[in-house]
Parts: structure tokens; sequence; C-alpha cells
């Protein structure tokens, strides 16, 4: 499902730091990580499954809806679209055991609802929340964190580069 190039390589490591944050989550531990507009995926470890939802389009503004064709990839990818009484996004259940590469391939997919479905421009447009239920305690979500973070000081650093250049012509 993924087609990321060379290029993208704050896209692949947001996937990376997903794929290993996924696995390393506790049971009752729940994981959102989201984009303004009410676009987000969320992960919730019961047992013995983890839980998967990717925001569908009955619940987004028009601005952010997916096009059909990235619905059809999800679907050809094992979500199953909103059902009653089940969830009112794309689900997905992925039953235990699991292999290291099938958490891969899952953060893959939601990397690509992100960006190509969810039309989010970069990783730096992520927040990330993460709690265990009954606890007061987090768990570890520190490399997803710093994807996110590291991409949002790279934007800001753009940003004030490019306002730099900007004085730098009104003054000239």
């Amino acid at each position: 499902m993924v087609s990321l190039d060379a290029g993208d390589a704050d896209w692949r490591n947001l996937s990376t730091a997903l794929a290993l944050t996924l696995s390393g989550m506790p049971t009752k531990g729940y994981l959102i990580v989201k984009a303004a507009g009410e676009r987000f995926s969320r992960f919730f470890v019961g047992e013995p499954e983890l839980w998967c939802e990717i925001v569908h389009n009955d619940n987004l503004g028009a601005d952010f809806q997916m096009p059909d064709q990235f619905e059809d990839r999800l679907r050809g990818g094992g979500w199953c679209p909103p059902s009653k009484g089940r969830s009112d996004n794309w689900h997905l259940l992925v039953g235990w055991p699991v292999r290291y590469r099938t958490y891969e391939m899952l953060a893959d997919q939601v990397v690509e609802a992100f960006r190509q479905g969810l039309h989010v421009a970069t990783p730096f447009e992520l927040e990330v929340e993460s709690w265990v239920e009954d606890s007061d305690k987090e768990f570890p979500t520190s490399e997803l964190e710093d994807v996110t973070s590291a991409a949002r000081q790279l934007g800001n650093l753009r940003s004030r580069s490019s306002a730099r250049r900007l004085d730098r012509r009104l003054d000239s």
C-alpha cells in the first residue's frame, strides 16, 4: 500500500516510529495520532487483539475527505468500513500473536491514510496522545513524538528562514 519514495524520509520515519510504538503498547493501552480537522487514527490493545481505526469520511469536513480510490485501497488492505454497532470509522482487528512485520504493514497503511487519504501535508501536523485504561500511567511514545516534533521543528526552521528571506526582500 505504501508508495513512499526517497524524498519521503519524514513519512518513512513516522511509519517506523508508529510500528515500534504499536509493538510496545500494553494491554488496555490507547494511542491516538491526530491532525486538525478531526483527522485521526486510533488504536487499542485488548485481550487478545489490537483494534485499529482511521476516521471515516462521514466524520470529516469536505476539505479533508478521502477520495473514493483511497477508500478502495483501505478496503483492499483489509480495513472494514463503518458498521452499525461496531465502529463509525474504518476499522481493523489484528489478533495475537502479532509479528513485527504486521505492525510495519499496519503503520505503512496508517501513514498513507494520513498522507494521501486525509491530506496531511507533513508529519509535523500530527499530535500523539496515549494512556492506559484504569491507570494514571502512560506508555512510551517517545519515538513517535520525536518524529512529529522533529518535523515540527524543521517546519519552524523553514518558516523562520522563509521569513528572513522575505524580510531581506522587503528591506531592499
